[in-house]
């Protein structure tokens, strides 16, 4: 769809086809079309591929939810990674979920839509601040294009055709795409805009290269600091594990999601249950996972919290219900700690499940629910 649309406005150029009186004269029709074309070329695609896009309506739904929780202000910026999770858990724990939404959820980190994106993470406000900011930008490029400034049709189908993309996918998310529509964005700003003529006085230009080297000397300490915990990873002894490294390098990488998932993994693995709780708590705040809040639960269940432990297990199996392998663990749960009524009700939903890609591995686990409650009736 944006490929089209950038290919006709830039066929449309080139043949110096009037199409802005036409557009003005015209103005309803023609947005009457466009929407028609746009929900047509949706309901093909949904036709196309049926569960992709039932998926992205399911992310909507609960993206949404998430806007209404938080609508002035959002949840903060680059906070959906870590949120979501925890918002299709409760959505599926209240009971709303219906058997296909189920089987098509996945542990999402995306949106699927920009603007929705910008909507949940900074709230009407930033959302607002953003569409106001491409209004401004569309209308200093009809100046420039009245002022037969030609190229400025360039940036602006660029900018167009990734807002488009961004309705059903994620462009901002690639650093590559991210930079172009920024550089458009600015260059076609820049059109009707006289910039201001400033000379920085010693003191300013002191602050400025402050400023500089103090952003310089911490992005290279924490790119030096995640070389230094990938040698920590890669020599980690199984016999005596020593995390003195891990100790050092948790003041620069203490919000570094991946780095305290894997800290909290190692000292788990090594035993050291209560100690990795803490980590992997913290690690929730910047990266949920279904293998965080299982990992979690084994901790709590080892160190004889099995409240917290129920609680962790029966999040994991709801953050992504299709999986099979956060069930089996809490059945092995119930199973361990004598409750046998809940163990029993979920080998029956084992044994019930749909499977969206059959496995050896799956069938192992149904064919271990079904033992136990054919056990379990003796």
């Amino acid at each position: 769809m944006s490929s089209l649309l950038g290919s006709m406005t830039i066929i449309i150029y080139r043949l110096k086809v009037k199409i802005v009186p036409i557009i003005a004269k015209h103005r309803k029709t023609c947005a009457v079309l466009l929407l028609i074309v746009f929900l047509e070329i949706v309901y093909l695609l949904w036709k196309q591929n049926t569960t992709s896009v039932s998926g992205r309506f399911l992310i909507w739904k609960i993206s949404y939810s998430m806007f209404l929780d938080h609508p002035w202000f959002g949840i903060g910026y680059g906070n959906y990674f870590a949120e979501y999770g925890n918002y299709q858990a409760s959505f599926f724990l209240s009971g709303k979920g219906t058997p296909d939404e189920v089987k098509i959820a996945g542990m999402n980190y995306y949106a699927f839509n920009e603007f929705l994106k910008i909507a949940v993470e900074q709230g009407v406000i930033g959302f607002l601040s953003f569409i106001l900011l491409i209004i401004k930008v569309m209308h200093s490029a009809w100046r420039g294009i009245k002022n037969n400034q030609d190229y400025t049709v360039i940036f602006i189908v660029t900018i167009a055709v990734i807002l488009l993309f961004g309705l059903f996918s994620y462009p901002f998310q690639d650093f590559a795409i991210s930079s172009l529509f920024y550089f458009c964005l600015a260059f076609v700003a820049s059109i009707d805009t006289v910039l201001l003529k400033y000379k920085p006085s010693r003191l300013g230009k002191t602050v400025l290269l402050t400023v500089v080297c103090t952003f310089a000397f911490v992005s290279i300490q924490r790119i030096y600091s995640i070389f230094q915990w990938r040698d920590a990873t890669e020599n980690l002894s199984e016999i005596h594990p020593s995390f003195n490294k891990f100790q050092q390098l948790y003041p620069v990488l203490s919000n570094n999601g991946a780095f305290l998932f894997n800290y909290a993994a190692e000292l788990a693995y090594a035993g050291q249950y209560e100690k990795a709780i803490p980590f992997f708590k913290r690690a929730a705040r910047y990266g949920n996972s279904v293998e965080l809040y299982v990992w979690l639960a084994e901790c709590y269940a080892a160190t004889g919290k099995n409240a917290f432990a129920e609680q962790c297990y029966i999040k994991g199996t709801n953050m992504n219900p299709k999986l099979f392998k956060p069930f089996e663990h809490l059945l092995d749960f119930y199973q361990k700690t004598g409750q046998h009524d809940k163990a029993r009700k979920i080998a029956e939903q084992i044994c019930t499940k749909s499977i969206k890609i059959p496995s050896f591995e799956i069938d192992k686990i149904k064919a271990k629910a079904l033992i136990y409650l054919q056990t379990d009736q003796l």
